[in-house]
């Protein structure tokens, strides 16, 4: 397919030619299509990238044009482009090149669409692409230290995060680098939303720190490399046959070449000098004098080595034996390279011993790390005044220490922006900022008074050079910001007092709910002016406008204190429970609170017992009012019940009394005795109350359990006609006579001849109770008499034996009235020899009887024997009557 055809059908490559032409410029449109033209391969291999043939996108490796021209270090490539494309191999030699770049971010097949303005919006959705015009290393050094490194260092990210509680990123970002670098981020990645759930703002503080950490130490290697592979001046030797092999000849035109190699290196030595002295450190702290001494020690380094070359030394001495003026120029910049070649390389040496401890200053995840490195870091400064040749002076160290001076209120300020700092007003929030005061005020503190400490130990001493330094300097902002460290402090611990006072303990014992909600939200306002101010809270200058917001505060605590006096006075009047209130104030005094509000509820405690002997005298009218008839629990039993009533009441005024006693002079004062009193008064009655039911229980079934035991386990009830129903002793035995004998009738249409009398259960239903008291006075604490314990115990064998009786006097009333008068007749005698099986549990067995389970067993059989004669019979009736009918 012709190349211009191929642009014209696959708009995916007409948008490759038209980005190359604008990034790489000198007519790229034109050399984009010489290329395609000139090599065949180069489209199809683009098409079938662009298709993800053979998974060529799932690694998704660059596209790369370069202009081949570029390649080389030494030239610059003219006017004259030789565009080249790669993608899955690159050259080696692309170093110095001029490239343009594209990354996809999309690993699948890319679809063709019909129109320019779509293609353009769909390939910059998928494609990252940039231009790196010639050295890479370089690009990439410039790259790092003035785009990136600057904005972690600002934080910009992170603090947008901080404020938003959510980062959220739907559109591509397009950003344009010095380097002319464009980026587009889209398709699938660009879609997806950052978790709600984010790392909290300390974690990504430390993430961000380590990140700053590392992108240095990487930027500190690439500036090596660039110094190893570029950076160096290359010496220009003399061309001079036999070079190094002895002196060299004396002769005019020897001495003149050699002359011009001189001046040259002196004018490359004054360069190398020029260029040290005019570069700048990087950064306002104390690593970027590190970075400064160890680049300038490698760039004069490589010169000084130079120098020291055999091949020089004959140079110059060849000058030297015929005096050459070029000398004079040369040795002076020889020495001075030398005095700053012994500087650098000593000032590296030093300076290296600290590395560790502005290391942690600058990135480190905690004040106390930072702590536990300033006192050690200063004895290594001492180390470092006293041993140094070069940083034994005050402009040497004053610098280095303005640097560790800033870095710390760096740290500090990153620490505590006040903007963010109250964000979220929960009490661990409020513990987090008093922690993150304390710890930065400490810092602070502790960077003046280590300096102080190694001061006097070098006057001390009497053989070093004094620190004579600027305090201003070093100290005046640290200062400052330790006192607003202080400030910071006082708002997160007032608002803390607050709200230890207006909490959910003083809305359960006053129920002023709105009320305190109220005061709480005037304690969250106290410190929003603080988050909207608009100037630097840690800079000296605006001290005024920080005392006059503190001011502020102040008069707005106190305004508070007034209103939280006044709104407990009242609350007070009209407590809850004084056990709630007794705790609320002990409380308050174990945590500590505003002054005048603790005093104010210190005085409550005569409220508190008033409110205590009001409580009390609700109790005991409602004790003397409900006694007769207390209420019960449905599944206690009448006396235990009454009794667990009692002791109910009893416990409700018990606990508060309790507490009281850990309080002696409350209890041993005078309203404390009456309140004390009164207590033990109904304390005594409800004691009494208890024993007597107990007392008149144990009498009852002391009086009566025994014949209850000794009842027969069945008994007899005598009937005269068919429709009469026997006495019964239980409701439970009515009902269930009643419904045997309805069933019989609506089934068989008559009323069946009832025989001479019929069995009932004889379980006496005091028994229950019996049984039922025990187990529940048993858990209130009170001795139980051995034989009721005995029929507690046996519960379940009665409950057993019970419900077997209840089953056979069932089974045998449904059978004996089901039977009508002639088959009743037939088998009377059958009858008679049931009953007599039966009739045993009406004179021999009572409820003590060891054999109930062989009587039940006995009865149960005797009566599916006679089952199965009525079952025979009333066939034999059926067939009868059926002959007879027919």
């Amino acid at each position: 397919m012709p190349t211009r055809d191929l642009c014209a059908t696959d708009l995916r490559v007409w948008w490759f030619k038209e980005m190359v032409s604008c990034l790489i410029g000198c007519h790229g449109d034109v050399q984009f299509l010489s290329l395609l033209e000139s090599d065949k391969t180069v489209g199809a291999t683009l098409v079938d990238y662009l298709d993800n043939k053979n998974g060529m996108l799932a690694e998704m490796p660059a596209v790369i044009f370069y202009d081949a021209n570029s390649c080389d270090q030494n030239t610059n490539g003219g006017d004259v482009i030789d565009l080249k494309m790669c993608i899955l191999e690159i050259p080696q030699d692309l170093t110095y090149a001029h490239v343009v770049y594209f990354i996809p971010n999309y690993s699948h097949s890319i679809p063709a669409v019909s129109s320019q303005s779509e293609t353009k919006v769909l390939m910059g959705e998928l494609f990252e692409y940039g231009t790196i015009p010639g050295n890479s290393l370089k690009a990439l050094e410039n790259l790092l230290t003035h785009v990136y490194l600057p904005l972690f260092q600002a934080g910009a990210v992170a603090s947008q995060t901080e404020h938003n509680n959510l980062v959220s990123s739907k559109q591509p970002s397009r950003a344009v680098s010095s380097l002319s670098l464009h980026s587009f981020s889209g398709g699938e990645a660009i879609q997806s939303q950052i978790s709600s759930e984010m790392l909290s703002g300390s974690t990504r503080r430390v993430v961000r720190d380590d990140l700053v950490m590392n992108v240095r130490k990487f930027l500190s290697q690439i500036n090596h490399t660039i110094q190893q592979v570029e950076g160096e001046i290359k010496l220009q030797l003399p061309d001079i046959p036999n070079m190094g092999n002895g002196p060299l000849q004396r002769d005019s035109h020897t001495i003149e070449r050699v002359e011009r190699c001189v001046v040259s290196w002196t004018e490359s030595i004054q360069s190398v000098m020029t260029t040290c002295k005019e570069k700048d450190r990087t950064g306002s702290g104390p690593l970027g004098e590190i970075e400064y001494w160890k680049e300038r020690n490698g760039i004069i380094s490589s010169m000084w080595e130079q120098i020291k070359l055999s091949q020089v030394d004959v140079c110059l001495d060849l000058l030297r034996s015929v005096s050459s003026s070029s000398l004079v120029g040369f040795d002076s910049a020889k020495s001075e390279l030398g005095k700053m070649y012994v500087e650098a390389k000593d000032n590296v040496r030093f300076l290296m011993t600290l590395e560790r401890h502005f290391k942690n200053i600058t990135a480190g995840k905690s004040f106390v790390l930072i702590k536990d490195s300033i006192p050690p870091m200063m004895n290594a400064l001492r180390m470092v005044w006293i041993i140094s040749r070069h940083f034994n002076r005050d402009e040497q160290m004053v610098p280095l220490m303005e640097r560790i001076a800033w870095q710390l209120a760096q740290k500090v300020q990153a620490t505590l922006n006040i903007k963010f700092l109250f964000q979220n007003r929960s009490p661990q929030t409020l513990v987090t900022v008093k922690q993150l005061t304390t710890d930065a005020k400490d810092t602070l503190e502790l960077w003046y008074s280590s300096y102080m400490e190694v001061r006097a130990k070098i006057e001390n001493s009497g053989r070093d050079a004094r620190w004579e330094f600027d305090r201003t300097k070093l100290f005046r902002v640290s200062n400052y910001m330790s006192g607003i460290c202080e400030d910071i402090h006082t708002l997160a611990q007032t608002m803390e007092d607050f709200f230890n006072i207006f909490g959910d303990d003083l809305k359960a014992v006053t129920g002023e709910s709105k009320n305190i909600d109220k005061v709480r939200s005037k304690v969250n306002n106290l410190v929003t002016p603080f988050e909207l101010v608009r100037f630097d809270i840690f800079d000296p200058n605006k001290q005024s406008d920080w005392q006059s917001l503190m001011s502020s505060f102040q008069t707005n605590v106190e305004q508070m204190e007034q209103q939280a006096v006044q709104f407990i006075d009242e609350s007070f009047r009209t407590l809850r429970s004084s056990e709630g209130a007794f705790d609320l104030l002990q409380k308050y005094q174990n945590i500590g609170s505003r002054g005048a509000i603790t005093d104010t509820l210190m005085k409550k405690f005569g409220e508190i017992l008033s409110q205590f002997e009001k409580e009390l005298d609700t109790i005991n009218q409602l004790f003397i009012s409900r006694r007769a008839a207390p209420p019960i629990y449905k599944s206690f039993p009448k006396v235990a019940g009454a009794i667990h009533w009692s002791r109910s009441l009893f416990e409700k005024i018990k606990h508060a009394v309790l507490k009281f006693q850990a309080m002696k002079d409350l209890i041993d004062s005078e309203r404390g005795r009456v309140a004390r009193d009164k207590y033990l008064v109904i304390a005594r009655s409800m004691r009494e109350y208890e024993d007597s039911l107990y007392h008149g229980w144990v009498e009852n079934q002391e009086l009566h359990l025994a014949s209850y035991l000794k009842r027969t386990i069945l008994r007899t009830a005598e009937l005269e006609l068919t429709t009469e129903r026997p006495e019964v002793s239980s409701p439970g035995e009515d009902r269930l006579f009643h419904s045997v004998l309805a069933d019989q009738s609506e089934s068989n249409g008559f009323v069946p001849l009832a025989p001479s009398e019929t069995f009932l259960v004889n379980f006496a239903s005091e028994l229950n109770e019996i049984i039922q008291e025990t187990k529940y006075l048993e858990q209130l604490g009170y001795n139980i008499p051995e034989l009721a314990r005995n029929v507690s115990l046996q519960e379940d064998s009665y409950i057993k034996y019970r419900d077997g009786l209840d089953k056979c006097v069932r089974r045998y009333n449904q059978l004996i009235y089901s039977l009508p008068e002639a088959e009743y007749i037939l088998l009377e005698e059958r009858v008679r020899i049931l009953q007599k099986i039966i009739r045993p549990g009406c004179k021999r067995h009572n409820w003590n009887s060891l054999a109930i389970s062989d009587y039940i067993n006995r009865c149960q059989e005797g009566l599916s024997t006679f089952e199965s004669f009525v079952t025979q019979v009333m066939k034999s009736s059926d067939e009868i009557g059926m002959r007879v009918w027919t």
